[in-house]
């Protein structure tokens, strides 16, 4: 009689423990899934601007940059514009194609440019040979991850 009284009050003090290192095993486990949805998403964006970037400086090799008109380069650099859109939106991000901003004065997703040793140059003047793009994904822009 006396031991049953010595053990009856540790019998059930294994279930909180127990319940409390599910909970830490389920948190890790949700963690471990969340963090690799977020690498496949930055890897998927990765391939989208590199995609967009490459297709917009290839509509560069174009035979009307050589032309002294202002309005043909104009004419050029909306097609690289359009090819970099049309680019990005046949990929897609998680199921979702990827939307580029070229037209919005605060935030462009594709940057004219030219690449020189020192870095990337954002301008579109003469020495046009290359395209900055950042593909993103947010809660503002209606498409977050």
């Amino acid at each position: 009689m006396i031991l049953n009284k010595l053990h009856s009050g540790r019998r059930a003090a294994i279930w909180p423990l127990l319940v409390a290192i599910l909970a830490c095993m389920l948190a890790g486990l949700a963690l471990a899934v969340d963090s690799a949805l977020l690498w496949q998403a930055r890897q998927e964006l990765q391939i989208v601007a590199d995609a967009s970037a490459l297709g917009a400086t290839l509509e560069l090799a174009n035979d009307q940059l050589l032309l002294p008109s202002q309005q043909a380069w104009e004419e050029v650099v909306q097609r690289a514009l359009q090819n970099a859109q049309m680019l990005a939106h046949q990929h897609t991000v998680l199921g979702t194609p990827q939307k580029l901003v070229v037209e919005s004065a605060e935030e462009n997703d594709v940057l004219p440019g030219y690449f020189t040793p020192s870095g990337f140059q954002p301008d579109a003047g003469p020495y046009l040979n290359a395209f900055a793009v950042t593909a993103r994904r947010t809660r503002e822009r209606g498409n977050p991850v």
